[in-house]
């Protein structure tokens, strides 16, 4: 087997990588691996060690500077740059997400697989958090409902998040 990054030698190193829950095999031949690792020490030695460069290197993924063309998107909120996120790998507030997300978007689901938080809820606000995102969810299968014209799943739908939306008014009233 030849390497899949020149394409000339043997592949005689092989890289295996749970990449969006699926295995990803990478086939090099020792002078590509050298390379790659060479690169990569050099990055840490310079302190300059970015994430996102780090796992494109393995995985042939575009670095987030790539993935958004416009070096003046900054968050309203606290005037975060894009291209300062994609460097830091971290967004300056809460805002940058919604602010920045057509090019934050991307870059999400290839790290995580998702772009929606699946962490701990705390139970102060986890009832209300989990009827909220019930609401959401069944708003979604609504509108598919529609548009499939499936009305009378609609309608058990329509009911079933009047019904949680009556509930949750309670809840916020006692």
């Amino acid at each position: 087997m030849l390497c899949q990054r020149c394409h000339q030698r043997e592949a005689n190193v092989h890289i295996v990588q749970m990449y969006q829950h699926q295995r990803v095999e990478h086939h090099l031949c020792e002078v590509c691996a050298k390379a790659i690792q060479e690169g990569v020490m050099a990055t840490v030695a310079n302190n300059s060690l970015n994430m996102n460069d780090l796992l494109g290197s393995f995985i042939g993924m575009p670095s987030l500077e790539s993935a958004h063309d416009d070096p003046g998107l900054a968050c309203p909120n606290c005037g975060t740059l894009y291209a300062k996120i994609a460097e830091a790998g971290r967004v300056g507030c809460s805002d940058c997400y919604a602010t920045l997300e057509e090019a934050l978007e991307p870059s999400l689901k290839k790290l995580h697989g998702s772009n929606i938080h699946q962490g701990k809820i705390p139970q102060r606000a986890g009832a209300s958090l989990h009827t909220k995102r019930k609401v959401q969810e069944l708003k979604g299968a609504l509108a598919k409902a529609v548009e499939k014209e499936a009305y009378e799943l609609a309608a058990q739908l329509r009911d079933e998040i009047h019904a949680l939306e009556q509930a949750e008014a309670v809840t916020r009233d006692e």
